[in-house]
């Protein structure tokens, strides 16, 4: 918890009215500044100021909520949700703003009946941990792009509740189910942007990248695996095989060379260096 020396030494004095001016400042410029906001919550409640805790606490809520930031919201109820409300007021806040956070995913509903989060209200870290597994479950919905090892790239297609299981449309295999429980483990979602949901979703601009600008589609490759494109990579291009009998289509193969070129070091094809990262960083490779 953050706790700036001036606040320290508002508690040392007992000077609580200074706190709260402290607080109302720091409500508006960062409200999402929960490190000091639980901090100080929690400082006053050691100094015997539970009732002042829980009313700025409450002001914080109230800005949260009229400002519909309802992840930052959640991150309060896990972190201060016994200091902000009564014991059996967590539950069902927590779940209205669950609701707010996630309830237009298209599979909310089921799953949060499937992890049983109605179920016990009283216990709070059992509660906790349903929500992490929901959240879990939720990065995985309807419609989202995941990778798989070995199986490649595909879209969730169903959720089945029954089942408890996803199905996912592969590039190669329609229709897999995976269940609730091996999801996370398993599966990878891709966001918006990433080379391998793009393989997926606008393979005709990868292609076509790869032949004029295969520079950009290695930055892209590096960008989305969490590797910086650095001076080590001197040298990118293409090249093209054409088949030699009549239906055999051309080949194009992108390399990257990452030091000088020689006979001793030829370029590396683009596979090869993704199969390099993938058993650097446990990444699906192109």
């Amino acid at each position: 918890m953050t706790i700036s020396r001036t606040t320290q030494a508002h508690l040392a004095k007992g000077d609580f009215d200074a706190i709260e001016s402290e607080w109302l400042g720091r409500l508006g410029e960062s409200p999402d500044d929960l490190d000091h906001f639980v901090g100080v919550a929690r400082a006053l409640v050691g100094n015997g100021q539970d009732g002042r805790a829980r009313t700025l606490l409450e002001m914080l809520d109230e800005h949260l909520k009229e400002r519909e930031l309802w992840a930052v919201r959640r991150k309060l109820l896990e972190r201060a949700g016994t200091l902000l409300l009564q014991p059996d007021k967590v539950h069902p806040t927590l779940l209205a703003t669950l609701k707010r956070l996630y309830g237009h995913r298209p599979s909310f509903v089921g799953l949060v009946e499937a992890v049983g989060l109605h179920r016990a209200p009283q216990d709070i870290p059992k509660t906790w941990e349903k929500v992490e597994r929901l959240e879990t479950l939720l990065a995985f919905d309807i419609g989202t792009v995941v990778a798989m090892e070995g199986k490649g790239v595909g879209r969730v297609v169903e959720a089945n509740m029954g089942l408890e299981s996803f199905k996912i449309d592969f590039e190669r295999i329609k229709g897999m189910n995976v269940g609730f429980k091996a999801a996370g483990k398993l599966l990878r979602s891709l966001a918006p942007g990433h080379v391998l949901r793009r393989k997926l979703e606008e393979p005709d601009v990868l292609k076509k990248m790869a032949k004029e600008k295969p520079s950009d589609l290695l930055h892209a490759v590096l960008e989305s695996f969490g590797r910086p494109l650095t001076a080590g990579v001197y040298r990118i291009g293409a090249e093209t095989t054409e088949g030699s009998e009549a239906g055999v289509a051309s080949q194009t193969t992108l390399f990257a060379v990452t030091g000088p070129v020689s006979e001793s070091k030829p370029a590396t094809p683009l596979p090869v260096l993704f199969a390099r990262l993938k058993k650097e960083r446990n990444i699906l490779h192109c």
